[in-house]
């Protein structure tokens, strides 16, 4: 599974909600009946195209709101959150797809840039009236009628027209490009993902940023800026905010010695330990675990 920009980004974990796929390729599908009520907004790991297929309703996003009406497509990706609606008197319909990244992992890179963009500057929305919307509502509804059918041969037919989806995709967007940059950053998902990777496998050990520089094959400077595009915080601030999570969680989870929980979670000494973890909770380590629900447990 891609894990990509969703842990990058502070998104209430109670918004994620979990795409279950029925077979071995990752792509699902289903239809979508808003409620008249506008729900909670969510994310999930998975990137999703939708096709509005009757009725009127509105797609909501955490910074955008657009009308949907039949034929219009919307374009998400996974860490944006995001929740559709019907319009009193026209309920709407919505074929919604979703897949994984890891589908395309061995296509061209280029065809999972529509996904890789900046919400607030991203129009989610192609419209209808576009002759592109026209094309991909055909191939996201032949998707659909192949995984419902199931007929043979049917997952090589949905990875093609995954495959012809975001390569439309790229196209539209970079004919809108002109008047609305709709790629901001030079790195591509499959980057961002290996570099995530590797911080998630790495970080208790005594990561430098010369480690990374030398993983992606790039200078100590370069590796800089592409944690600061991808992530939006410095390396060091990153690395720190690993370990300290990891640290809250061995802390409220058992009774561990501090010295033994400031080293497993890859600090190098107690005094950085103490003054990162103050700097990120406000608090000590022990008051910390005193004050978790679950610090009455391991009290002395």
């Amino acid at each position: 599974m891609f894990y990509g920009f969703i842990i990058l980004l502070n998104i209430p974990d109670d918004m994620k909600v979990k795409v279950d796929h029925e077979h071995d390729l990752p792509v699902s599908s289903h239809l979508l009946r808003p409620g008249l009520a506008k729900e909670k907004l969510h994310y999930h790991e998975t990137l999703e195209v939708a096709l509005c297929v009757q009725g009127q309703g509105t797609y909501y996003f955490s910074e955008k709101i657009f009308s949907a009406k039949v034929g219009d497509i919307f374009v998400v990706n996974n860490h944006e959150p995001h929740i559709a609606r019907s319009e009193r008197g026209s309920p709407c319909e919505m074929i919604i797809l979703n897949f994984d990244p890891s589908l395309l992992l061995h296509e061209d890179d280029n065809l999972l840039k529509p996904f890789a963009y900046l919400p607030g500057k991203f129009t989610n929305c192609i419209a209808a009236e576009s002759p592109s919307a026209e094309k991909l509502g055909l191939l996201v509804k032949s998707v659909h009628h192949e995984l419902t059918e199931k007929q043979a041969g049917y997952k090589s037919a949905v990875r093609s027209y995954v495959i012809l989806i975001c390569s439309f995709l790229v196209r539209y967007y970079q004919e809108q490009r002109a008047s609305d940059p709709w790629f901001k950053s030079s790195l591509d998902f499959r980057t961002k993902r290996h570099l995530i990777l590797f911080m998630e496998e790495h970080y208790r050990e005594p990561l430098e940023l010369a480690d990374v520089a030398q993983f992606l094959g790039v200078s100590n400077s370069a590796a800089s800026r592409i944690f600061l595009s991808a992530v939006g915080q410095s390396f060091r601030e990153y690395l720190n905010a690993l370990r300290v999570q990891h640290a809250k969680r061995r802390l409220i989870e058992n009774d561990s010695d501090i010295t033994e929980v400031c080293f497993d979670s890859g600090f190098q000494s107690l005094p950085s330990f103490y003054r990162i973890f103050h700097q990120a909770t406000e608090l000590a380590p022990q008051s910390f675990r005193k004050a978790s629900p679950l610090g009455i447990l391991f009290e002395k």
